[in-house]
């Protein structure tokens, strides 16, 4: 009795690796999501070309409705894939552009403090959120942030996160140490 017991699970066992595979909706979903943003750190395609990848999507989505009585659907899951991977290719770039890069020449920030100041051997270290820069004739509009260092004195201690700050420095850019993303 005990062994057409075991042949039946070794017939069915490609179908609970199937069943295993849709119990996981967020590998479904992360994955494609995932190649779209780390694709956004090697490719810049034009807009044609996204142009072209989103009415490819949209006409696959049309399509495929068509094949809804089907009981599997793959030219939707082809097509929610595509559009997955080209979403996360767009919020890459979305958030790539809203960070603005400063040239490295002494300016005037208009900026709001982040965060308490932090005591370092010689010197604080303030965290800033960039507003507005001051150019002769007006105020550039900034995104992003800033650290700054600042010598060490008591009129520091009283900032506050919140604050808005005046400061004139040169801005330069932190180097990595050679690991991706790590700065000193």
């Amino acid at each position: 009795m005990q062994r057409p017991y075991i042949f039946n699970i070794f017939i069915q066992s490609p179908k609970l690796q199937t069943v295993l595979h849709k119990e996981i909706p967020f590998l479904r979903i992360g994955l494609p999501l995932c190649a779209g943003i780390i694709s956004g750190l090697y490719f810049k395609p034009d807009t044609l070309f996204l142009s072209v990848l989103a009415i490819i999507i949209v006409s696959g989505f049309i399509i495929s409705l068509f094949f809804n009585k089907c009981q599997t659907n793959t030219l939707y899951g082809l097509t929610m894939n595509l559009s997955l991977v080209l979403l996360g290719f767009l919020l890459y770039s979305c958030e790539k552009k809203s960070i603005t890069d400063l040239k490295s020449e002494l300016s005037v920030f208009i900026c709001t403090l982040s965060d308490y100041p932090e005591e370092k051997a010689n010197s604080y270290m303030l965290k800033v959120k960039l507003h507005n820069k001051k150019m002769k004739n007006g105020l550039q509009p900034l995104n992003g942030s800033l650290l700054l260092y600042h010598k060490k004195e008591s009129s520091v201690n009283s900032l506050l996160p919140g604050d808005i700050l005046i400061v004139k420095c040169t801005p330069i850019e932190i180097k990595n140490r050679g690991n991706p993303y790590e700065f000193d």
